[in-house]
Parts: structure tokens; C-alpha cells; sequence
């Protein structure tokens, strides 16, 4: 029987042309078959052969690792993860007893203010980061600290001072609380502003063009309006391109607004009306919400009921959310025919929500909170708990239902024993 040597020639032998089974034909085909192998065996003789070529490979290989800074040794069995620097130092990580390790100083980019720095997906949401407050959000190991606290509504809920905020997170077990909400906007502008439920904007020439800022021609949820000169800003996305809305409220009912996209790119197309999805950062927050006052006169119940759930809708936990009563202002006494719907609203309120639901208008309107908070009744607040009205010594004035410090100590001790009964993390 022939062979095919080391060039991949076929060395023919007497006994080929006695096997009727192996003829020119077929013993041609099987030398061909060999061919690509036996090239490519010998091709990789010779380059391991030649020094030259091996040298170089090694020497791009080693560019590689030491572009990425590929650490090769296995990690300490005292940490969970982490990312060391080129001298062995750890550049960021998290040990075994869960304590954390992060890089010093400020971001070179502006970020929001809540924020030393941070990482995030496209859509916005953060990755990896840490607050000025401390807390530290890792990939798929949660946060180092409790769940933050976001305050969601209107004046009632602006208005509180930095002092009441910190009672509320002390009396939380340490949980860094967020105010997001401005006097005088409705449910829905309320909402949209949480994320819960976007409103639209149209921008100029209907295109996010490849870097800088565009102006933004129209919102309809009027979105970061205030009462006053001021500006407000918002993190999110806009059709797709992550960026910033800015709205500068000029006075006179004049407001300037513009996106700004986070980091260059494509032009991107939008059409008029785009979703602006916002509130990523708020979402794992535990949710505390009150709105309706500036909505129970121009709203029926059934739609402040449905921009509530929208909001415990974005929230991560809505089973972890609480939701506040809408409290009694000067010309709802009882009787009224103010009272009456304020009442149903309430009522709407606590049906659709009975496990969220913490009613501490009615807690505050007793003496039994004035005795809680030190306070010896006066008789106009003996009279306003005839009429049905929060005691004049919890609100600002006996003209003006909007509380005082007083009254949102009672609320913080309400809030945070629901809230300490019902979160675990």
C-alpha cells in the first residue's frame, strides 16, 4: 500500500494497482483531503522555528495585559472583589467584613449634587458610585448602607426644614432622605418629576444634536416650574440619549428649558412629544408620597389616585412605600362642602393603597398629638378641633394650613414607626 509523505505527495506502491478498492481516483481524493492539514502543520513548524516571529508575539501579548492592567493573581481571601492598581494597591473593592474601599477625592466632571461620584447605564441609572451622604451602591451587592428616604409632594413636603429631614432619617436608623417636590405643582407634575409617570418634551428642530444643549420648546407636564425665579434640574433620558433638563423659571410665566446630553454622540431624531423618563436615582429609595392638595378642587379623586399608583409603580419596593394623607386647609372645616370632597379623596386614597396608607392629617387633628408634642392647647386650637382642622399651634398660622415644626415631628415619629415596622433593608 502507497503513503504520502511529509510534503504531502502520495508515494505509490505495486500493491495500489492490485486493490480494486483504492484506484487513481480515490487515492487521488485522499491526498487531496490531506492537503490543508498537512500545509498547516508545517506552516507552524516553521514559524515556531524562527525566533524573530516568536519573539514578537510575545512581546504584543504582553502589550495587551499591560494596556488592560490585568491583575493574574487571585484575590485575598478576605475580600469579595476587587480592582487593584499596578503597585498591588487596592483601587476599589469590597472586603469579607463588608467594610469598603473607593477612590479619594472629587469627580472631574459637574455631577448632581447628591452624588461624589458614580458610574451609570445608559438608561441612567447608577451602577456603581457613592453619595455625599455616605451610602455606596455596588453591582449585585446592593448598598453598604440602609435604603435612602424619598420625600415625594408639594409644599407640604418642601417645606420641610433640613432639621426635620435629619429627625426623619435619625429615627430611620440613619437613612439618607431626599426631598423631591416644589409648592404649588399638582399630582401630575409631582409624579412626572418622581418618574413615575414622564412627561413629554419637545426640543428644537426635533433633534438631540451630537454634543451641547438644545432647547427644550414644550413639556407637558410643566415639569420644574416654580413660583419664583430659580432654576431646577433633572437627570434622565430623552429619546434614548441620557442628559440633563434644565428649567429656568425667568418670571412672569416665562420659562426657559434645555436638554443637555450627558456625552457626545450621534444626532439623534426626536419626535415632538418624546417620553422624559427621570427619577432613576430616587427609585430604590423608600418611597414616602403626598400629593392631592393642589389637586383635590381641579381633579377628581379617581385621577390623583391613579398618578399615586403610578409613582409606587416606579418605585422598586411599592410594598415598601408610604402614602400621606391630604390634610385639612382653611375653608375645609367641617361640613363644608370642601370637607366633603377632601374627605373622599382621602377615603379614594386609603382604599386603593391600604397597606401604604398612613393618615397623620388625622393623627396631628387631636389633643393627644398637642400632649405628645408639648403643647397646651390653646382655644383656637380647641376650636379648630371642633371644626375638624389641624390645631393652629402645628400649622403656620390659623389663616394658612401649611405646618410648622411641630407638626412634622409628629409626622417623622408616625412615618418612622410604619416604616421601621415594615423595611428590611
Amino acid at each position: 500500500m502507497g503513503y504520502i509523505d511529509a510534503n504531502g505527495a502520495y508515494i505509490y506502491e505495486e500493491t495500489d494497482i492490485a486493490d480494486p478498492g483504492a484506484g487513481f481516483s480515490e487515492l487521488l481524493n485522499q491526498g487531496t483531503r490531506r492537503v490543508p492539514a498537512l500545509v498547516r502543520t508545517r506552516v507552524v513548524a516553521e514559524l515556531n522555528d524562527d525566533e524573530n516571529i516568536r519573539q514578537v508575539a510575545a512581546e504584543r501579548v504582553q502589550e495587551e495585559v499591560d494596556g488592560l492592567r490585568i491583575v493574574t493573581e487571585e484575590p485575598a481571601p478576605d475580600w469579595y472583589w476587587r480592582i487593584k492598581y499596578e503597585n498591588g494597591e487596592t483601587a476599589i473593592g469590597r472586603r469579607g467584613d463588608k467594610s469598603v474601599v473607593f477612590p479619594g477625592g472629587e469627580p472631574t466632571v459637574e455631577i448632581d449634587a447628591d452624588w461624589l461620584w458614580r458610574i451609570r447605564y445608559q438608561d441612567g441609572e447608577v451602577a456603581i458610585g457613592r453619595k455625599r451622604d455616605g451610602t455606596v451602591v455596588f453591582p449585585g451587592l446592593g448598598s453598604s448602607a440602609l435604603s435612602g428616604l424619598c420625600l415625594v409632594g408639594d409644599s407640604l413636603t418642601a417645606n420641610r426644614s433640613a432639621s426635620a429631614n435629619a429627625e426623619l432619617a435619625a429615627a430611620t436608623g440613619g437613612r439618607p432622605t431626599t426631598v423631591v417636590a416644589i409648592g404649588g405643582q399638582s399630582p401630575n407634575q409631582i409624579v412626572a418629576m418622581y418618574g413615575g409617570a414622564p412627561g413629554t418634551l419637545t426640543v428644537s428642530g426635533g433633534v438631540i444634536p451630537a454634543s451641547g444643549t438644545v432647547t427644550v420648546t414644550a413639556d407637558s407636564a410643566n415639569m420644574g416650574n416654580l413660583a419664583s425665579a430659580g432654576v431646577r434640574s433633572f437627570d434622565g433620558v430623552l429619546g434614548g440619549v441620557p442628559g440633563v433638563y434644565r428649567v429656568e423659571t425667568l418670571g412672569g410665566g416665562a420659562y426657559a428649558r434645555s436638554f443637555t446630553r450627558t456625552t457626545a454622540g450621534m444626532a439623534v431624531a426626536i419626535p415632538n412629544g418624546a417620553p422624559f423618563q427621570t427619577g432613576f436615582n430616587y427609585r430604590r429609595s423608600k418611597l414616602v408620597i403626598r400629593v392631592g392638595r393642589n389637586g383635590v378642587r381641579t381633579q377628581t379623586a379617581a385621577a390623583i389616585v391613579e398618578k399615586i399608583g403610578r409613582a409606587l409603580d416606579w418605585a422598586a419596593s411599592p410594598s415598601d412605600a408610604i402614602v400621606l394623607s391630604v390634610p385639612a386647609f382653611p375653608g375645609d372645616e367641617k361640613g363644608t362642602a370642601n370637607r366633603v370632597q377632601l374627605d373622599a379623596l382621602n377615603a379614594a386614597i386609603a382604599a386603593a393603597f391600604p397597606t401604604q396608607w398612613l393618615d397623620d392629617s388625622a393623627a396631628l387633628t387631636s389633643t393627644a398629638a398637642l400632649d405628645a408634642a408639648g403643647i397646651t392647647p390653646t382655644t383656637q386650637d380647641q376650636t379648630d378641633l371642633g371644626n375638624g382642622m389641624i390645631p393652629t399651634s402645628f400649622r403656620v398660622s390659623s389663616t394658612d394650613g401649611h405646618w410648622n415644626a411641630a407638626a412634622y415631628g409628629i409626622s417623622n415619629r408616625l412615618i418612622a414607626a410604619l416604616g421601621n415596622a415594615k423595611w428590611k433593608d
